[in-house]
């Protein structure tokens, strides 16, 4: 037996290292997802404990991201490029979970607010971190997989948050009388905010064996597009492409943010579900549709090469958002539960089978030493936009006679088909970037 390990055997080990780190991230995003979306399971407690507007809940849902975004996501980017990646993601994951426990103490929209805003910062070094991360762990057809598990957990990740925080809920009775004296009192809502924040500190120390290390920089690389370091360079040669695509993304974002928070609030207030039934069985829906529309991606990445070649991404992402039109607009007419999840399902599926690309589309564009930087403004203008769905049918819910699902569906229904016609323009700049930056790419990238 050779006592210095062979290439293959370093292989191996760097293969399951990396691979482990993937799974770690998936388990991150999980958790983060289920400290940010418990709340929409608790809305109607907290508008009635805390007397707030359903405009104020889409603000702390909505603004409260845009802010952090602005705020933090550029800075976290910045480090992402240049600290040990680990100590950074371990320290966003204890804040955001000492901002979730935070939250089961506020006494008013502001402190909500401004604990919200804290679980957001915290959470803001994901998409950075991946981004960078991802491409230097794998190369080849693993680059594209690892993407693809990686935003399947993500959507996925959405339902089994609502699953596990629907399990919180129902859990809150049994472990009041297992609390200190001076938070047995405690509302539900809040108990079960407290919950989800503890599994944080083990998710933390997970993060320790992750692979460390800055993004690689070459000693001396040609002054070309993908060795540029400025972002307002790369920026303003490529606007003919990323304008287009963070604008389609954005929209995106804002019709999905406004599913995201109000669909299982309406489904709550007007078609008659307990919150823990919706937690359960939306989050269930949510996190089947999703995972169906990754392996349909899966499935159809052939089909969608052959039929648009370098341009496959963006074909896939305009059409499959079409095709979702009509099952989003049909949610404004069901009377029962049963059918809402249906075509929640439905359309959950179609979407999910169009993005589950976005990551490697991103990816794609941008060049190696700014793949932070590229995420971190993605990430932004998505928060942004994000932000003004909840807010938007929040205030028109307030203001409007109509009910809330009806609003939700026609709203919505409209941001997705701004999104599809946008991705379906930038289809030839698009393809014009990534050949460019195909072309001057240093060897190994």
């Amino acid at each position: 037996m050779p006592l210095v390990p062979g290439k293959e055997d370093i292989n191996v080990r760097s293969s399951v290292r990396a691979w482990y780190a993937l799974a770690v991230l998936i388990v991150a995003v999980i958790f983060g997802f289920i400290d940010r979306q418990i709340i929409v399971l608790v809305v109607e407690p907290i508008k009635r404990d805390l007397t707030l507007s359903d405009l104020q809940i889409g603000a702390i849902n909505g603004l409260g991201p845009a802010l952090f975004a602005v705020i933090a996501g550029y800075p976290l980017a910045w480090l992402a490029d240049r600290v040990d990646r680990r100590w950074l993601l371990i320290a966003c994951i204890l804040f955001w979970s000492a901002a979730t426990a935070a939250r089961s103490f506020a006494g008013d929209f502001g402190e909500l607010m401004i604990f919200t805003i804290g679980i957001a910062v915290g959470e803001a070094v994901l998409t950075p971190i991946t981004y960078s991360l991802i491409p230097d762990l794998f190369r080849g057809k693993r680059h594209e997989l690892a993407n693809l598990i990686f935003f399947g957990a993500v959507v996925t990740g959405v339902g089994i948050a609502l699953m596990l925080g629907g399990a919180a809920l129902a859990t809150v009775e049994s472990v009041r009388p297992l609390l200190p004296e001076g938070l047995r009192q405690l509302a539900g809502w809040r108990i079960a905010f407290l919950l989800v924040a503890l599994p944080g500190l083990l998710v933390a120390l997970a993060v320790i064996p992750v692979p460390a290390g800055r993004a690689p920089r070459p000693a001396s690389a040609p002054q070309s597009l993908v060795a540029s370091k400025s972002l307002s360079r790369y920026l303003r040669a490529e606007w003919r492409t990323v304008g287009p695509i963070f604008a389609a993304s954005g929209l995106y974002a804002f019709a999905f943010g406004a599913l995201s928070l109000w669909l299982p609030a309406a489904i709550i207030r007007e078609l008659g579900a307990s919150a823990q039934a919706v937690g359960v069985n939306y989050g269930l829906t949510f996190t089947i549709a999703a995972a169906l529309g990754v392996i349909c991606a899966i499935a159809l990445a052939g089909f969608w090469r052959r039929a648009a070649g370098e341009a496959h991404i963006l074909r896939a992402l305009w059409v499959m958002i079409t095709a979702a039109l009509l099952p989003i607009l049909a949610l404004s007419l069901v009377a029962t539960p049963t059918y809402a999840y249906l075509l929640t399902g439905v359309s959950v599926t179609l979407l999910i089978c169009g993005n589950a690309y976005s990551p490697t589309m991103l990816q794609n564009l941008s060049p190696p030493l700014l793949r932070a930087r590229v995420g971190a403004v993605s990430m932004i203008l998505y928060a942004a936009f994000g932000a003004c769905g909840p807010m938007v049918i929040g205030f028109l819910s307030d203001g409007a006679g109509a009910g809330l699902m009806p609003i939700v569906a026609t709203v919505s229904a409209a941001a997705f088909a701004g999104a599809a016609l946008l991705f379906r323009l930038a289809e030839k700049p698009y393809v014009r970037t990534v050949r460019a930056l195909a072309v001057s790419a240093p060897p190994g990238h």
